[in-house]
């Protein structure tokens, strides 16, 4: 559905999709297929994050709500790139690592082919942001300001009393 006034979405197929069909599928064409997009490739509220190397399994893990903590990427038959696909809320920034596991063993990167970071004192993630797609953003609605009697936050250690504006409820 479209908001009135605005052209019709126009429906492509995931960047994936469409190497996925690409025959033949060498290394070369997965190295020009990376090399073309940024990583995670944002499509609307799609997200497709990607590992390229040799690996048993690879896992996305990340702390998205109502999600398992890790999730599965598939490998691209006959290729070392290996992908997920997910639908990600509006304007959401997701952090994230790979769990990469071979030989029998496993550790948790952050992600090689996206530079974006963030860092805490637990360490660094990498970072993924969905945009605020067309039509499904809602606007706040706008308050007055106001204060409350006795407006101010008493200073204990601070030189002087602080001011607290205070937004009124509709």
């Amino acid at each position: 559905m479209t908001a009135v006034g605005s052209p019709p979405a126009i429906r492509r197929k995931l960047a994936i999709n469409r190497l996925r069909e690409r025959r033949p599928l060498d290394p070369g064409v997965v190295s020009r297929f990376l090399a073309r997009y940024e990583v995670p490739i944002v499509e609307g509220a799609r997200c497709t994050f990607l590992y390229r190397g040799e690996a048993s399994a690879v896992h996305l893990v990340h702390r998205i709500f109502g999600l398992p903590e890790r999730i599965p990427l598939r490998r691209l038959h006959g290729t070392d790139l290996w992908y997920l696909v997910l639908e990600l809320p509006d304007g959401s920034r997701v952090e994230y690592q790979l769990e990469i596991s071979r030989d029998g063993h496993s550790e948790r990167i952050n992600d090689p082919l996206n530079p974006r970071l963030a860092h805490s004192p637990l360490g660094s993630s990498s970072v993924c942001y969905a945009p605020r797609v067309p039509g499904r953003t809602h606007r706040a609605q706008p308050c007055a300001a106001a204060r409350l009697p006795g407006d101010a936050v008493p200073a204990g250690p601070l030189p002087a009393d602080r001011p607290v504006p205070v937004a009124d409820r509709p």
